[in-house]
């Protein structure tokens, strides 16, 4: 501790002021309004008239003053710090929320998407089975065809067949006609009709032409 002497008094707190500005926590000395305190209080003894006055003790008070004034800084460097804490607290739960907003939002897409995809299979596994059995109907349709195709081949020919045998039939009636002198006084495509007209009646049709070409017969045989 230092004496009465001004200038060991100046030295010893020039000596605070030079370890204060060493310290490494910013929070305690290295810190501009506790260096400006600390030099204030230089100033102060410096303008002081007589060694008495700033004794051993004063030196004391002034450097618990000091203390008191650095923990007032300190409590409320550590009441900042909290709020400070507080705050990123806070933002830390608010951003939390918001990212379990974001996260249910998400699910919630996501969810509907997998529906969305789910839906479009089903469609899809529809869709396939209506094209199956089009293809299906389409084979039935193409069978069906051919087999139309093959009637029509089978018909024409028995129509061409028909024509052949009419008009053998109708020679035949001409002949027929000729030899029993029975006039016939039509033409020959009459007479065609007439051949075919006796092709039905002899196949039994009934018909009426048939009917009435035999009564015909009948009468010039008579």
């Amino acid at each position: 501790m230092p004496s009465s002497s001004s200038s060991e008094t100046l030295r010893y707190l020039e000596g605070i002021i030079e370890r204060a500005k060493t310290l490494p926590s910013p929070v305690v000395f290295n810190d501009s309004e506790t260096l400006r305190y600390l030099e204030g209080i230089i100033e102060l003894a410096k303008t002081l008239p007589s060694p008495a006055v700033m004794n051993d003790r004063e030196v004391l008070r002034c450097l618990d003053l000091v203390t008191h004034y650095i923990r007032t800084r300190n409590n409320s460097r550590e009441d900042y710090l909290a709020d400070q804490n507080r705050s990123k607290d806070l933002e830390i739960a608010e951003l939390n929320t918001a990212l379990e907003t974001q996260r249910g939002h998400f699910e919630s897409a996501e969810r509907m998407h997998n529906l969305q995809v789910d839906n479009l299979g089903a469609v899809l596994l529809v869709r396939e089975t209506e094209i199956a059995r089009l293809k299906q109907v389409e084979e039935a349709l193409q069978a069906t065809i051919q087999d139309r195709e093959v009637l029509l081949e089978r018909y024409q020919c028995e129509i061409e067949k028909g024509m052949e045998e009419r008009k053998l039939l109708r020679k035949e009636l001409l002949d027929v006609c000729a030899k029993f002198g029975v006039p016939t006084g039509n033409t020959e495509d009459e007479v065609g009709n007439m051949a075919t007209t006796s092709q039905m009646q002899n196949r039994d049709y009934g018909d009426r032409d048939g009917r009435v070409f035999k009564r015909q017969r009948r009468e010039s045989d008579a």
